[in-house]
């Protein structure tokens, strides 16, 4: 095979592997809606999602930030306002396919993005002494996304516990064992994600237990 030969040969399989690639990405194309955190490993951002039986990695085609201002002007004003704040947490939809590793899913095109939570300003930990308010049935099948818990501090700031906080069950209480402290005066150390505004969210309950 002459050099001309050889080129046009290694052209050929170039096209054909970019088409083989395409069919591959359009047979497995699948539309998705998630909300979770959005982490960066080498320069890449994704979601790890745990409990999705169809996405185990999602991986983005860029900064989520500069994602969500190119895709509209309300969406470019969003990321000026919230500039210099932390955004862990987004809610995103739209297309993605299977990578041929089989282990993640590329996002394909973006329908829509947006923050999730004002920002944080910083995070912080903390004791909180206050009156504890359950929202929700804790007791139901769905407590998970059906119930939360907000604890009323005495200077007025509120701080809002999601169920899952207590999935290591601290101080060895589980969500619903909390739950029974409900309207009861409680001390808890944890890590508090402070907005601009309350209430502000707990990350992590190191402790928490009825005030004495």
């Amino acid at each position: 095979m002459n050099f001309k030969n050889c080129k046009s040969y290694t052209f050929l399989l170039l096209i054909l592997s970019i088409s083989l690639f395409l069919s591959f990405a359009s047979e497995s194309e699948v539309k998705f809606k998630i909300k979770g955190k959005i982490k960066k490993t080498e320069g890449v951002y994704s979601f790890a999602i745990k409990d999705d039986e169809t996405f185990k990695l999602l991986v983005l085609p860029g900064e989520p930030r500069a994602i969500c201002s190119s895709l509209s002007k309300e969406g470019e004003a969003q990321m000026k306002d919230l500039k210099g704040l932390g955004l862990g947490r987004w809610d995103i939809s739209g297309t993605c396919f299977l990578h041929t590793d089989g282990k993640k899913h590329i996002v394909k095109t973006i329908d829509s993005i947006k923050p999730l939570g004002p920002g944080i300003v910083y995070d912080k930990e903390t004791e909180v002494i206050g009156i504890l308010e359950v929202i929700g049935q804790p007791n139901s099948e769905n407590y998970l996304k059906g119930s939360s818990m907000i604890v009323h501090g005495p200077d007025g700031i509120d701080y809002r516990i999601p169920a899952k906080k207590f999935k290591e069950k601290p101080s060895g209480l589980s969500y619903q064992d909390a739950a029974l402290l409900h309207n009861k005066k409680i001390v808890m150390k944890s890590r508090i994600q402070y907005y601009r505004a309350p209430p502000h969210r707990v990350a992590t309950i190191h402790h928490f237990e009825l005030s004495k």
